[in-house]
């Protein structure tokens, strides 16, 4: 469950026995059994104090750490973000050194089944369906659950968080005043096979997720998900750097969709950086003031980026049919 928890919490961290649990084989474009072998459950981890010092974990390693106590859980991370608007994206990536530099970069799409008069039904519904693809590797399927209320994860849901192909992640994501959890199982799928149904027409994307996934919208979520009606909305590029300044480790992603013959005719460069939940409401307004000392307005930009790259793809006749 995501929930607010008093002081008593305690952290918890991996390595136990495995649970009994395991997937049934799903359908020839992905492997996806899962022996007994592969399942954590949180009766097993260990328990450690919550009291080490700021820094003595790398980042990479928060994403599987929750808080616990009594059954709640909330995020052990929070995920501060602030997003540059188009018409400083330039400026933003002389200010950090980025022109020119060297970014990893992938493709991202979103499955939606927009309405005629452009609504988006899921993501008013609190859920993302997206898709990852990497030139080089696997890419993932993610069904994200935003805002994750205290209610949703309940049964077996409250107890797992990785296997062999899945990984729950619940973390906090703070932009501006906006503060949500969201929960995350993401499905790692074969690089080529993501490739082939991406390619594939006509294009079927509710085949794209896992039934663990599909099991997880049934019981985690009252918004209704057909996945046979799913439309495939996009590519969107993603550039993606890993920056150390002063006092940060920073993520910068440019998102960008390109029109033919014109201008990217969406821009966007999305600054981050990652707090433990007790110090986050002091991280949040000095990594901003940070970007700020660089000539930038944190600001400027007050919408949710995934609403906004949603209506910009199905206004623009972007979205493939399934």
């Amino acid at each position: 469950m995501c929930g607010e928890l008093g002081a008593a919490a305690v952290r918890i961290c991996h390595g136990g026995k495995p649970s009994t649990a395991a997937d049934s084989r799903e359908g020839s474009t992905r492997s996806d059994t899962e022996s007994a072998d592969d399942v954590i459950v949180l009766s097993d981890f260990k328990v450690i104090r919550n009291d080490r010092a700021a820094g003595s974990r790398p980042a990479a390693d928060h994403e599987g750490m929750i808080m616990m106590v009594m059954g709640a859980v909330r995020p052990g991370t929070i995920k501060i973000k602030a997003t540059i608007a188009a018409d400083e994206v330039d400026a933003a990536l002389a200010a950090y050194h980025l022109s020119g530099s060297t970014a990893r970069s992938h493709e991202i799409y979103f499955c939606e089944q927009p309405s005629q008069l452009g609504l988006l039904p899921l993501l008013d519904g609190a859920v993302i369906l997206r898709v990852r693809h990497h030139p080089a590797g696997p890419g993932d399927v993610t069904v994200k659950l935003r805002p994750c209320q205290p209610e949703q994860l309940s049964g077996q849901w409250s107890a797992f968080r990785r296997s062999a192909h899945h990984k729950l992640l619940i973390k906090g994501e703070w932009a501006h005043d906006r503060h949500l959890t969201a929960a995350s199982l993401v499905y790692s799928f074969p690089g080529d096979h993501l490739r082939q149904a991406l390619r594939s027409r006509p294009h079927h994307p509710g085949r794209l997720f896992s039934t663990r996934q599909r099991r997880y919208l049934a019981e985690c979520t009252a918004t209704h998900v057909d996945l046979d009606g799913l439309y495939l909305l996009g590519p969107v590029t993603v550039q993606q750097w890993r920056l150390r300044v002063p006092r940060y480790d920073i993520t910068a992603e440019r998102w960008t969709i390109l029109t033919p013959g014109d201008p990217p005719g969406l821009n966007l460069l999305e600054l981050s950086v990652t707090a433990e939940s007790e110090d986050a409401a002091l991280v949040q307004p000095a990594f901003l003031a940070s970007i700020r000392r660089r000539g930038l307005d944190p600001y400027a930009f007050q919408r949710t980026k995934t609403r906004y790259v949603l209506q910009h793809l199905v206004l623009s006749g972007r979205p493939r049919p399934s």
